[in-house]
């Protein structure tokens, strides 16, 4: 390996990948100039007695190389680099643990706000899922929305594919086109007499916590709105003036959304899963999520064993 390059010194690394494994089971360490495993990489601290089987996390080598793509990709300062990302995979391959577990280390620590974490379905809306992400921002300004100052927040979208597409031809999805909108433009509409939700500060951090509860505390949920359903005509880009008229004679302005981060994760299309424009896949960084290998699968079932045994 060539090149690894600072501004202050350039070195040659001559580092050829082992031969025992696969190129996907090393990773490079900097620090040591040198090829590593990516079992090597994490803490392999023994499970404790304590745990409940939902919440048992073990290591491992896809472990590793989950969290090096998130820290990479979203860990960075606020003003660093920052790429949204997308993990796809079939059911099973620990997807949202791994997206959910990073969220809870780094909420609340450093520069970053606890995560927004909401999962879709086919009934979802532009509404609902307007409101869970708006009620957990502050106000800045007039018109401009995002957490506390001096902290990034992270918006962790769960299934993504599974809203349906409007029924009239147009293939259209209104909650990614709400998404869509907010990554293009920075913001979305919204109409003048909406209640000022976003002032509230003592919500629940985190909706839908699912399964990470038992190993990071209660966490609050929040009854998604009832509210009807927007159409993604309504929040295409360009679509609205900052000022005008509705049916009911309200108007619309534009809301600008500040220091958000965005991960999502979805099945492939297939079973209640439909295909996302790919206007709103563009921005991601999209890593396909393989199903375990035997290795893997052999250590964690290891160490859950473990964990029964010493149980008695």
């Amino acid at each position: 390996m060539s090149g690894l390059c600072s501004s202050a010194v350039c070195v040659q690394v001559a580092a050829p990948i082992p031969a025992e494994k696969l190129v996907y089971s090393y990773g490079f360490e900097m620090s040591r100039l040198k090829w590593t495993d990516w079992i090597n990489t994490v803490d392999r601290l023994p499970v404790p007695i304590s745990a409940e089987d939902p919440s048992l996390i073990v290591p491992t080598t896809d472990t590793a190389r989950c969290r090096f793509l998130l820290n990479t990709l979203l860990g960075g300062p606020p003003t660093g680099p920052y790429h949204p990302l997308l993990l796809v995979g079939p059911t099973g391959t620990g997807k949202s643990v791994y997206i959910k577990t990073f969220l809870m280390q780094k909420g609340g620590r450093e520069q970053f706000d606890m995560p927004i974490i909401t999962t879709f379905s086919a009934q979802t809306t532009c509404r609902q899922t307007q409101d869970i992400i708006s009620t957990r921002l502050h106000r800045r300004r007039k018109h401009v929305y995002g957490p506390p100052f001096g902290k990034l927040a992270m918006v962790f979208i769960d299934d993504l594919s599974l809203p349906v597409p409007e029924p009239n031809g147009s293939g259209a999805q209104p909650p990614i086109e709400l998404l869509r909108q907010c990554v293009d433009q920075g913001g979305w509409y919204e109409t003048d007499d909406q209640p000022a939700s976003h002032l509230v500060t003592n919500l629940p951090s985190c909706i839908d916590g699912g399964d990470i509860t038992a190993r990071h505390g209660s966490l609050p949920s929040v009854a998604p709105p009832t509210e009807a359903p927007t159409t993604a005509r309504e929040f295409q880009s360009g679509g609205l003036p900052t000022s005008g008229s509705t049916k009911g004679g309200s108007g619309f302005s534009f809301r600008e959304i500040q220091d958000i981060r965005w991960v999502a994760a979805m099945g492939p299309p297939g079973g209640g899963r439909h295909h996302v424009t790919h206007r709103y896949l563009r921005h991601f960084c999209v890593v396909w999520g393989t199903s375990f290998d035997a290795e893997s699968l052999s250590g964690i079932f290891t160490a859950i064993m473990d964990v029964w045994m010493k149980k008695g």
